[in-house]
């Protein structure tokens, strides 16, 4: 029961990384698969180091993490330096498509595709994997269980 829990903790914490977007078209959709084909492993950590350091600036958060100003100002300028390459760039053709034919919420989408794949990069590291199935080994499960069970 403890990794069926597990796994879903993983699965919804990579779920809550990335907003929700409407149904994409094909443009989009080519789009999407281009920008994951197109970045590397390495740059899509970098990507998420990009997230941290703006995410990380919410009130709530804030005190977790030390990013110095001048840190996150530079993992903004490299996730930009990246998105132009892979707009103008790597995936010319299939950004112009996508904007021309579905408009402006085709980049958001086709780059929420590139966040997800971005952040099932990093949770598929050992070290991530064990530390999120903690959740499930410090959770009491007694009464999810009753639940599960129908009880």
């Amino acid at each position: 029961m403890r990794k069926v829990l597990a796994v879903f903790s993983i699965v919804g914490m990579v779920t809550l990384a990335a907003p929700n977007v409407a149904h994409a078209g094909p443009f989009t959709d080519d789009m999407a698969r281009c920008l994951v084909r197109a970045t590397s492993e390495s740059e899509r950590v970098d990507l998420v180091r990009w997230i941290i350091a703006a995410v990380t600036v919410h009130p709530g958060v804030r005190g977790m993490v030390g990013i110095q100003e001048d840190r996150r100002n530079a993992e903004t300028k490299q996730a930009a330096d990246l998105f132009e390459e892979l707009i103008v760039v790597r995936c010319r053709n299939e950004s112009r498509d996508a904007i021309n034919f579905e408009g402006e919420s085709a980049f958001e989408a086709a780059f929420n595709v590139l966040g997800q794949v971005a952040m099932q990069t990093l949770m598929s590291d050992p070290a991530v994997n064990r530390q999120m199935t903690r959740l499930g080994e410090v959770m009491d499960t007694t009464e999810l269980e009753k639940l599960l069970q129908g009880r």
